[in-house]
């Protein structure tokens, strides 16, 4: 699967990105790869349930001084997909 980079400049930008993806260096260069072309005010990676992949997104984050929201604090059912994706977008939402 290719991943598609929007051509244009945002506010925000909001990346759920790594979940399913295996943990690998590879993994950490196309998230490296994305985020340098991504031009927004404000990014929020969502980091995966799965630790080690997390680690690698919250790494790549860091290195763009970017937010993280990590999905531990939301209940999944198979440890990918949060059960509801209303409580992530309200805590998204929430005025910093």
């Amino acid at each position: 699967m290719r991943w598609q980079i929007p051509p244009k400049r945002y506010g925000a930008s909001v990346f759920a990105i790594g979940s399913n993806d295996a943990a690998s260096p590879d993994l950490t260069k196309k998230l490296r790869n994305i985020r340098a072309r991504i031009i927004a005010r404000r990014v929020i990676w969502l980091l995966p349930y799965n630790r080690q992949r997390a680690s690698i997104v919250s790494s790549v984050a860091a290195t763009y001084n970017d937010e993280t929201l990590d999905l531990l604090r939301f209940p999944t059912r198979d440890q990918i997909h949060p059960s509801s994706y209303h409580l992530v977008a309200r805590a998204l939402l929430r005025p910093d």
